[in-house]
């Protein structure tokens, strides 16, 4: 069933003197929008970006200005922005799928700003970049709006708003409570934060802004001390029981959404047409090389020496952190056709590749084949050294990437 409402709502007006009269300077007035009677498969329970309750929804605004902008991130807890402009083809073409997210989500203001109008939005959205449409996601307490990079797609569009709904910052008392939370994740981001960085959500603002894919926990100085971690400072926790991933202050913004770029990751990262949530993280990633696992168990069952080359490839990840990144390809997951570029078939799996310069024209590769039998970490550390010392590459990983030991209290 289907429900036509015509909405509209001013937000503030206040006239300035023209000399042709008066005008509404600061206007948002909502666009008629048809409303769907039926739960759309994007919809998410009331409260699950925080924040509180909309005055109501769902909304699309039209927003003219900058003054109209602040006022609507006054009045609304969850605010999901487009800027664009009437003369843009890509907005054009980008505006119908915003709009039909607007409808689908009951819980969301959305709101169309005219670039011409909001100088201050488009710096605040898009930084040096001239790229439209720009998409920002204020949410109440957020010290900066969440940028979207990515398509404008309805689906991808869609799954952001699902991801930023999945993510929340968990506030820890002590280690007993982020030994807990190993139990039920691989991966998870502590944040060690002063009050004030607590307050500012600065940390959090970065892990949706790069779309953290693992849980992000925040703890003060207790937990640092019970840790043995600087303060303040961010850890990647794993739950495999190797040195965990170290950022010490200052924790400025720039610094803190590349850590969690490069090394919130699980030690060896999937990848494959089932699961694809790393592959920017793993394309863009700062390391000489890529070794890729390439294994049998998962889609066609549990290949036991798979599973055990699987875990030499954690501990190899764990040694050569900042010199490779480790991801793992099944083989029955993935294109075959790159397996075959690899010159690699399924009796000589499971197989480790180092690779240097990955698609492009001066890739060069590095294997070795466990035929049947797993492939130990000490192979593939060596290989990783013989590719280093081939290619001229330092033996040494960067000086800030630091790790801490394991700690105590949650071995």
């Amino acid at each position: 069933m289907r429900v036509a409402r015509t909405l509209a709502i001013v937000l503030s007006a206040h006239c300035a003197a023209t000399s042709g009269g008066t005008r509404p300077a600061a206007a948002a007035v909502l666009v008629e929008v048809e409303l769907l009677a039926a739960q759309s498969a994007l919809e998410v329970p009331e409260d699950t970006l925080g924040g509180g309750q909309n005055v109501r929804a769902p909304l699309l605004l039209s927003l003219e200005d900058d003054e109209s902008v602040k006022l609507a991130e006054q009045t609304h807890p969850r605010l999901v922005l487009m800027l664009q402009s009437p003369f843009d083809h890509g907005c054009s073409m980008a505006r119908p799928a915003f709009e039909r997210l607007a409808k689908a989500w009951q819980n969301i203001t959305f709101g169309l700003v005219d670039v011409g109008g909001a100088p201050l939005l488009a710096k605040r959205l898009r930084g040096a970049s001239a790229q439209l449409p720009a998409y920002g996601l204020l949410l109440a307490g957020m010290s900066a709006p969440i940028r979207y990079e990515g398509g404008w797609s309805e689906n991808s569009l869609g799954a952001w708003l699902l991801q930023q709904a999945e993510l929340k910052a968990v506030e820890l008392n002590d280690a007993a409570d982020l030994e807990a939370m190993s139990q039920a994740h691989s991966v998870v981001v502590v944040a060690l934060l002063t009050d004030k960085q607590k307050t500012r959500r600065s940390v959090e603002v970065a892990a949706r802004t790069g779309q953290l894919q693992a849980p992000l926990a925040i703890g003060g100085e207790d937990l640092a001390a019970q840790l043995g971690a600087p303060f303040p400072s961010l850890l990647v926790m794993n739950r495999d029981g190797y040195p965990w991933p170290l950022l010490r202050a200052p924790l400025v913004r720039k610094a803190v959404e590349a850590f969690l770029r490069q090394r919130a990751l699980p030690l060896v990262v999937p990848l494959g047409d089932s699961d694809r949530r790393f592959s920017r993280q793993v394309r863009e990633h700062p390391a000489p090389l890529q070794v890729i696992v390439v294994h049998t168990s998962g889609a066609r069952g549990v290949d036991l020496q798979s599973d055990e080359t699987l875990a030499e490839a954690r501990e190899a990840a764990s040694k050569l952190a900042g010199l490779a990144v480790f991801v793992s390809h099944d083989f029955f997951d993935n294109d075959p056709d790159q397996f075959a570029a690899m010159s690699l078939s399924t009796s000589d799996l499971p197989a480790c590749v180092v690779v240097r310069g990955r698609g492009g024209f001066r890739e060069r590769t590095w294997r070795v084949t466990g035929t049947g039998h797993s492939v130990s970490s000490d192979q593939m550390v060596a290989l990783v050294h013989r590719a280093l010392v081939e290619s001229k590459l330092p033996a040494d990983p960067p000086p800030e990437w630091e790790q801490l030991p394991v700690p105590e209290c949650v071995r």
